[in-house]
């Protein structure tokens, strides 16, 4: 069960989040995204003769080795430009050889939302590859359909976790396959559901069975006991119960969690 977990998701602690995204607040990492893309910024910036030659132009980087990085930063401020404006065709401008190439077009593939740009992908094991994209996108579309582009005999559990990502976000704990899912499954939704019980938020879920979910918490009508109780792996159960609701704070105004000791 150690195991299940490190490749599922990262300490809790450290990954908690806020996501609103069309399914509701997971106190989850958004592990698909994070995983297989670089930093995709938010912001949109122009791109012109100023901003391409800002990139070109970058001054002479070593690192502590006395070793010439120059070029990464040139890639990593094409992959930046090209994530901003959804611009597939500006990771051109990077190597065939450097792990920029790559990096730029899963993550404007990913940024864009753009399964046929994932079709564009190679089809290899690792966060820049074809069934990477299609897992990181069926995530945030909640879409099972999309994990089913991933072939079943791909990569061992491309498509597995996919699914259980998909599930995690829409509140359908119950479909996923093994019981090592399921149980981190519930107990990552029993801890969304504690807090924005406790915070009156139920308003914050857009996937219907979360919402059900917190309001039936709030009105007393599920007991943590009853929402702690699907999990079989009793160390999980327990953490489940004891879980400390008054260490997160949440903001709701941007989305964002953060835990104290």
């Amino acid at each position: 069960m150690k195991n299940y977990r490190k490749g599922f998701a990262l300490p809790l602690i450290m990954t908690i989040a806020v996501l609103v995204i069309g399914g509701g607040t997971y106190f989850y990492s958004k592990y698909s995204q994070k995983k297989f893309t670089q930093d995709v910024s938010s912001s949109y910036e122009p791109i012109n003769t100023q901003t391409l030659l800002s990139c070109e132009n970058i001054k002479k980087q070593y690192n502590r080795y006395g070793v010439d990085e120059t070029n990464n930063g040139k890639y990593a401020c094409y992959t930046r430009l090209a994530i901003a404006n959804r611009d597939i065709l500006l990771c051109d401008k990077i190597s065939d050889t450097s792990f920029y190439k790559g990096s730029c077009r899963s993550s404007v593939a990913i940024a864009k939302q753009d399964l046929s740009l994932c079709d564009t992908l190679p089809n290899e094991r690792g966060n820049f590859g074809r069934d990477a994209c299609y897992a990181a996108i069926g995530g945030e579309k909640h879409g099972y359909e999309i994990c089913n582009k991933i072939p079943e005999d791909n990569f061992k559990d491309s498509r597995e976790r996919c699914i259980e990502d998909v599930a995690r976000r829409k509140g359908e704990c119950e479909v996923i396959p093994k019981q090592a899912g399921k149980d981190y499954c519930y107990l990552y939704q029993s801890e969304s559901v504690q807090v924005t019980a406790r915070d009156k938020r139920c308003d914050v879920y857009k996937e219907p069975k979360l919402a059900d979910l917190c309001g039936k918490h709030l009105r007393g009508e599920i007991t943590l006991q009853t929402m702690c109780g699907k999990i079989v792996d009793a160390k999980l159960q327990r953490q489940c119960l004891t879980y400390n609701i008054n260490s997160v704070h949440v903001d709701y105004g941007t989305n964002k969690a953060t835990v104290t000791e």
